[in-house]
């Protein structure tokens, strides 16, 4: 385990710091003011990434750190145990079934989006990978969230 570590710590860090970058950006064009809990939730999806070896705790710890994300962005003044999660999948669905994705709604896609990029740079090696996902990525935003002026 701590070999494997010791060969994926540089990518880890580079591809943190990558997506870091990246999402920042995109806090600030929609004037999203959470970028300390984005330095957390992104640390937290590449630790996973580099420190499990096996898939299936890499998955769960993949789906514990998006739900502490999460709640570290979007808190509801609610326990976290104690109705956040129903009223989070609540506003995320009503949203995206309104046909326009809201802050909420995009944060979550892109978290989703990030745990697949860092997941595929670190434990796969794919690192041809940012350039198409930044295309994509953009495409999609493009696309989907409107930019406040």
């Amino acid at each position: 385990m701590i070999e494997s570590i010791k060969n994926k710590f540089i990518l880890a860090l580079t591809s943190y710091l990558m997506v870091l970058l990246a999402f920042i950006q995109f806090l600030n064009v929609y004037q999203i003011e959470k970028q300390f809990q984005a330095m957390i939730s992104i640390f937290l999806f590449s630790l996973s990434a580099l420190i499990f070896n096996n898939k299936v705790l890499r998955f769960c710890s993949y789906i514990l750190s998006l739900l502490l994300s999460l709640y570290l962005f979007y808190p509801f003044s609610k326990n976290f145990l104690n109705g956040w999660l129903n009223e989070l999948y609540i506003q995320i669905v009503t949203s995206v079934q309104s046909g326009y994705y809201s802050e909420k709604a995009a944060v979550f896609i892109l978290f989703l989006l990030i745990i697949i990029l860092l997941e595929l740079i670190i434990n796969y090696k794919l690192l041809w990978l940012p350039r198409v996902k930044s295309i994509i990525l953009c495409k999609i935003l493009y696309n989907v969230l409107p930019v406040s002026h």
